[in-house]
């Protein structure tokens, strides 16, 4: 069977959480969206791969029992939509988000990669992180999906956090399998709250499994602005750490390093490593 009559055959083949977007434009909601995971995990590559569905060509088709479906072919998928709506910084998300609302209509989805070491650095406490604390109240009215990754939830501002329509996105490996070590899986998870406030958890939604590989082109497209991007934030890390340093709060500082190390896989090196 081709991939073609794959995604013909089988509408999972798209996957769940755009089906999920869409819905969510078509009725002029808002699907908010925090995709976790380790570093190299696979969240940026999700992301790039959501964006390429949802900006894509659709289709009418019928599926094996005659109920029509929407569907997207391999050759309907946007590969160039990350370029315009996947931002690695909070200056460029605000051009982003400034360049949506001035189009007059919702949009479907941007996304903000590495947004967590962007907040755990505190490059958000200043007067850019109002402005896209006090955006998270509005933005429906621009986007049906906003998405932030990032490797650590807590890391991202509370109003972020726990925005309307707001689910999460935990992206692991799917398997030990050496064969198979592009695999992984975006689990998407919806808060609750019981109605006496008193009780509050997480539940399963739906699995979007994917492979990390992308197409030749967009890998060597995508990979330079990766290395760009994970070199710019190592750089805003260390000088948030050195600038703890100076203040003289040794112990957050040193807090701050492991847990950059840990969860973002950021070293930081400095002079007096070298000295040390």
């Amino acid at each position: 069977m081709s991939q073609t009559e794959l995604l013909l055959a089988d509408p999972r083949s798209v996957f769940p959480t755009v089906r999920a977007i869409v819905r969510a434009y078509i009725d002029n909601d808002f699907f908010g969206l925090i995709t976790y995971g380790a570093p190299g995990s696979g969240k940026t590559r999700h992301n790039i791969k959501l964006l390429a569905q949802v900006y894509g060509v659709w289709e009418d088709a019928r599926d094996k029992n005659g109920n029509k479906i929407s569907i997207i072919r391999p050759e309907g998928m946007n590969w160039d939509a990350w370029k315009e709506w996947m931002k690695h910084t909070p200056e460029d998300f605000i051009s982003m988000i400034e360049y949506a609302h001035n189009k007059g209509r919702q949009q479907i989805l941007g996304t903000l990669d590495d947004a967590g070491i962007a907040a755990a650095n505190y490059s958000w406490q200043q007067e850019l992180g109002r402005a896209i604390n006090t955006y998270a109240n509005v933005q429906r009215r621009d986007f049906a999906c906003l998405d932030f990754t990032t490797p650590d939830p807590r890391w991202l501002l509370g109003h972020i956090r726990n925005m309307p329509g707001g689910h999460t996105a935990k992206v692991t490996r799917t398997t030990g399998n050496r064969y198979q070590r592009d695999r992984r899986k975006a689990t998407i998870y919806q808060g609750w709250m019981a109605p006496d406030l008193k009780k509050s958890g997480v539940k399963g939604l739906w699995v979007d499994r994917f492979s990390i590989k992308l197409p030749e082109r967009v890998e060597a497209e995508f990979e330079p602005v990766n290395r760009k991007y994970a070199e710019l934030a190592i750089e805003e890390v260390k000088k948030a750490y050195l600038k703890m340093k100076e203040k003289g709060k040794e112990k957050k500082a040193k807090q701050f390093r492991e847990e950059m190390e840990i969860k973002a896989g950021i070293t930081i090196k400095t002079d007096e490593d070298k000295t040390g």
